[in-house]
């Protein structure tokens, strides 16, 4: 019988299918290189496809059981500690220390003479100094002629007094550092008003405190808690076609995979927006803690701020009595005006008008400013860091809420690097 598909047709098919891979792969990467002025990472979509394909899918407080007290933020699981509020899930987190905290380092070191311990404090911001800027933190002290452990301290959506609760903690513990390094400012007055207050939770509890403890019992809330359980089982999903077919070396199968699972990610988000306005408040003290109430917002940012002001001195306080040294840094916000010049790609990246964290960033940014004068005055080593990037126009921010990119965190750990380095000129403490 004559062969239908003689094997020059084969051989031809074979690689007319080779040569459009190669084109497809060409064009995908040329296309990434013109937008994005950078070159594809490639090992960082691969880090991301594998660690949504094998994240653990809890979304909050009795989602699973009655006894459940974890929830997920992003990519990060989080549960209830009995003195910091939250810390990450050592067991269901990938590089993270037993303490809870990001970056599998432990923050209980044995001191000596020939080693300076950094401890660097805050939210997500802080941490992702850490991650980004650790090397130029290094780098600025490298002459001071010790080794330099930097410990990462940091967590997504702490706000103060969870600093100062964690200093306290390590240092009963046996911690012991050198230098404090906290950098905050945005989350204290960001979260409260967006999600404990209208939740009648107190605004000073952690983050999201109402979603941690609260017994979510409504019909609609289940559902939308369903809709999170789904939504995320359909990512892990979407990830394993790519982990189980080996797509996820391929640039163009990146790409397809990044804009499916970011449209499933908008879909989680939007839901958990609806639960944070929708959900029914619960009375129970554990979940409302103390009942306080302000008549407008510049009362309310008074009071944050003035929280956020007295737990830095109680820092420098402590941090004085254990003979080490303690920097307090303001983090910068886009949404502070006249602090970036922005050009149309970085505004359509940074700038978002119904941000529900934007909602009086400027006004509160002005209190706590003010503060920052009063703790300078009072000796603590304080430094505002909100015009960092006054006259700066390269694009620097990295989304719509408050962090930035690589580039934009490695600007801010040159200042800080800097400004210690020049106070350890003139010092004599180690």
């Amino acid at each position: 019988m004559k062969n239908i598909f003689p094997k020059k047709k084969i051989i031809f098919f074979c690689a007319l299918i080779l040569l459009t891979s190669f084109f497809v792969e060409a064009g995908a990467f040329t296309i990434y290189l013109i937008v994005k002025k950078s070159i594809f990472p490639l090992s960082d979509f691969q880090s991301d496809i594998w660690r949504i394909r094998n994240i653990d899918n809890v979304i909050g407080s009795k989602a699973k059981h009655p006894g459940n007290t974890a929830m997920r933020f992003g990519k990060a699981i989080e549960v209830i500690h009995p003195y910091l509020g939250f810390v990450l899930d050592p067991k269901r987190n990938h590089n993270v220390s037993d303490f809870g905290f990001t970056f599998d380092v432990n923050p209980i070191m044995s001191p000596t003479n020939n080693k300076l311990i950094i401890g660097i404090f805050g939210g997500s911001f802080a941490r992702d100094v850490y991650a980004h800027g650790r090397d130029i933190l290094i780098k600025s002290l490298k002459n001071i002629g010790k080794e330099i452990s930097v410990v990462n301290l940091a967590n997504g959506g702490y706000k103060q007094p969870q600093q100062l609760m964690i200093l306290a903690y390590l240092l009963s513990l046996g911690a012991e550092f050198d230098i404090v390094i906290n950098i905050d400012g945005f989350n204290e007055v960001a979260l409260p008003p967006s999600e404990n207050i209208p939740k009648n939770v107190f605004p000073i509890y952690p983050r999201a405190w109402y979603f941690r403890v609260a017994a979510a019992s409504d019909r609609q809330t289940l559902m939308q808690m369903g809709q999170l359980v789904t939504l995320g089982q359909k990512r892990k999903n979407w990830a394993g076609v790519f982990t189980g077919t080996k797509l996820y070396r391929s640039v163009a199968a990146c790409l397809i995979w990044k804009a499916v699972d970011r449209l499933l990610a908008l879909k989680e988000h939007n839901i958990i927006l609806d639960l944070s306005k929708d959900i029914k408040e619960a009375n129970s003290y554990v979940v409302t803690g103390p009942q306080v109430s302000f008549p407008n917002d510049d009362a309310l940012y008074e009071y944050l701020g003035a929280v956020w002001k007295r737990c830095s001195l109680q820092m420098q306080a402590i941090c004085k009595g254990n003979n080490i040294i303690y920097y307090h840094f303001l983090q910068p916000n886009q949404y502070v005006e006249g602090s970036k010049p922005m050009k149309k790609e970085e505004w359509e990246i940074a700038i978002n008008k119904n941000h529900p964290y934007r909602r009086g960033i400027d006004k509160s940014y002005s209190i706590l400013r003010r503060h920052g004068d009063d703790l300078r005055r009072l000796g603590v080593r304080y430094h505002d860091l909100t015009m960092t990037f006054a006259g700066i126009e390269e694009v620097l921010y990295g989304d719509d809420c408050c962090h930035l990119n690589t580039e934009g965190y490695r600007l801010i750990s040159t200042t800080i690097g800097d400004i210690i380095k020049t106070d350890m000129g003139v010092q004599s403490t180690f």
